[in-house]
């Protein structure tokens, strides 16, 4: 997942950027200046002239060493914009979360926002599709892929757990895969939930309803994972109204994502509008 901490010295950072670029922009108008004037009528004082005589000899070089400098610091300043960006998606994320679940009981993980986002590749998924091909039969690693860039709370933020998202709609995994292939917005409940020890016909009940294969449960099981019992989500946009990824909330209450006290549109326009900037 992202790194969304933006903390006050990176914001220090980034406004000196802003001035750092003013200041160089400032050097090379003048030193674009200079050059075009005439050496014989520079009215410089006479201390400043060996000065001014260097800066007109050295012109060239000196304009390239400052457009260099500025392309370095953009790229600085353009990076704390991103994490900025990230912060701003992090709070949206928390605050839907809260919304949602706020009346729930249980440990805060137990309820949660996720984010994911669309990506064409993914070299190595987990759980893998096959022993041999962790892609899966037919499938390669550009096949298109649903991966969690942000999740709520500050706990179970270690996560790789990836879903598949092809052009062909009908082999698309889980239910962030569906609502990413539908494009729109979905609510599921799937009964119980399931843990590692459930038997073999609770496995393929989940993966059934849930839209992945057992071997795909048994693989979350594997870390010790409890999967959840309800989902809710829609697709997020991005630049030019392309599709970005999808939002979801997903829960270990069989009603507890179905009921969520949350119109959720809104935010996903909110999100839409900070991810035209990643």
């Amino acid at each position: 997942m992202v790194n969304p901490n933006y903390s006050e010295w990176k914001a220090t950072v980034r406004n000196a950027c802003d001035f750092i670029i003013l200041v160089i922009g400032g050097m090379v108008a003048g030193l674009a200046l200079l050059s075009k004037e005439d050496k014989a009528v520079l009215d410089w004082p006479h201390a400043l002239e060996p000065a001014a005589r260097w800066l007109q000899q050295n012109n060239w070089w000196l304009l390239l060493t400052l457009m260099a400098l500025a392309a370095c610091v953009k790229v600085v300043k353009d990076a704390l914009e991103r994490t900025w960006i990230w912060s701003a998606v992090q709070a949206i994320i928390d605050r839907i979360q809260t919304e949602a679940f706020g009346q729930q009981v249980g440990y805060a993980h137990h309820h949660r926002a996720t984010l994911f986002r669309y990506q064409k590749y993914l070299w190595w998924p987990f759980p893998r599709r096959h022993p041999f091909w962790p892609w899966g039969w037919g499938r390669w690693p550009g096949s298109g892929w649903l991966i969690p860039v942000i999740r709520s709370g500050h706990t179970t933020q270690r996560t790789t757990t990836y879903f598949l998202a092809p052009d062909d709609a009908d082999h698309v995994e889980g239910v962030v895969g569906h609502i990413w292939a539908s494009n729109k917005e979905m609510a599921l409940g799937v009964g119980n939930t399931v843990q590692r020890g459930a038997a073999d016909n609770a496995v393929s009940e989940y993966a059934g309803k849930t839209f992945v294969s057992a071997t795909w449960v048994r693989g979350e099981l594997s870390k010790d994972k409890v999967l959840a019992a309800s989902f809710r989500g829609l697709p997020v946009e991005g630049k030019a109204g392309h599709k970005w990824g999808v939002v979801i909330l997903d829960s270990r209450d069989p009603a507890a994502a179905l009921n969520a006290q949350l119109n959720i549109t809104p935010y996903a326009y909110c999100l839409a509008k900070l991810l035209e900037r990643v």
